[in-house]
């Protein structure tokens, strides 16, 4: 299961998005650097004035310029780059979201750049230490895991405290990443009775035979079966299953939960998903007012995925 969902990070939900490196907008922010030394500067000024000491007039004078050239080198670092905004990975609720972009210079060197996304302020960013003239970088942002949905960011920021750190520069890249999120998926007790029309027919559950799944660990049964590997690796205690007779297709129903709330149904929906992706099994959804015919494969895996991200219960009419 854990191989699959690792898969399913690989596919994108849209073509790539490409963006031709339009001017961003710029900003220069002086950093607390750059107040303590001009502190510094004035009580030496004002040591120059008292003393009349041509060496402390050099000192302030040469300090001055050299900030000014670190202001103007800082601004001329950032203010040529471009940015193509590339893949945005599906995840599954809770996981990061991932996303990938192409950094390019302009016609000269940049150095120690910060990408990040200003709307999420859990996010470190990524660090470009050095990028030659005309040349591209493909970085990949992660970012803090959302809720089940579809999801956008629309700025990506490009940032350097370079050469001296007295001043923050920035550029601010107007983007459009849709990030799709799946439900958090859970396993259900028996995928067999919950699979619906046709799952168990000619088929008989038992410790040989093909791997149909997992359920949850009831006390009693033999730790023979217990998938140990998914333990290890922080998972509940799941029991493989095994299968004998040929698989027949399945349906995953969204009725078949009654009374369950619906971020976890869908969850358990999700699961299904998986564990009959996992295991080769033909397998269709239904939703209200949502059909989709048995199938397996990567592109039936992630249609069935998306239909349960997008989902939304009907509300009921209210009375007039």
């Amino acid at each position: 299961m854990t191989e699959l969902v690792n898969k399913s990070m690989k596919v994108s939900i849209a073509d790539d998005i490409r963006i031709s490196p339009s001017r961003p907008v710029l900003r220069i922010k002086f950093t607390n650097a750059c107040f303590y030394l001009a502190v510094v500067l004035g009580f030496v000024l004002l040591g120059a004035i008292n003393y009349q000491s041509n060496s402390a007039y050099l000192i302030v004078a040469l300090v001055i310029s050299t900030a000014v050239m670190s202001i103007i080198h800082a601004w001329k670092n950032i203010r040529a780059l471009g940015v193509i905004a590339g893949q945005a990975f599906p995840a599954f609720a809770g996981e990061p979201l991932r996303a990938n972009a192409t950094i390019t210079a302009g016609g000269f060197p940049t150095v120690a750049l910060v990408c990040d996304i200003p709307d999420i302020a859990e996010d470190d960013g990524v660090t470009i230490a050095h990028l030659g003239a005309l040349q591209s970088q493909l970085v990949t942002l992660v970012l803090p895991g959302k809720q089940r949905g579809l999801h956008h960011l629309r700025r990506l920021r490009v940032a350097s405290l370079y050469p001296m750190g007295l001043v923050f520069v920035q550029a601010e890249f107007i983007i459009d990443w849709q990030f799709i999120v799946y439900p958090a998926p859970l396993i259900s007790g028996n995928l067999a009775s919950d699979a619906g029309d046709g799952q168990g027919e000619g088929q008989r559950l038992g410790s040989t035979g093909d791997f149909h799944g997992h359920h949850l660990y009831q006390p009693g049964e033999s730790q023979r079966r217990v998938d140990w590997r998914a333990v290890a690796r922080g998972r509940p205690i799941l029991v493989k299953e095994f299968v004998s007779g040929p698989l027949q297709d399945c349906w995953i129903d969204y009725d078949r939960f009654p009374g369950v709330p619906l971020e976890q149904r869908l969850s358990l929906m999700c699961g299904q998903i998986i564990s009959f992706e996992h295991t080769g099994q033909r397998y269709g959804l239904r939703l209200p007012g949502i059909l989709i015919e048995p199938n397996h494969g990567e592109t039936h895996y992630h249609t069935c995925l998306k239909q349960l991200a997008l989902w939304t219960s009907p509300q009921p009419l209210g009375n007039p």
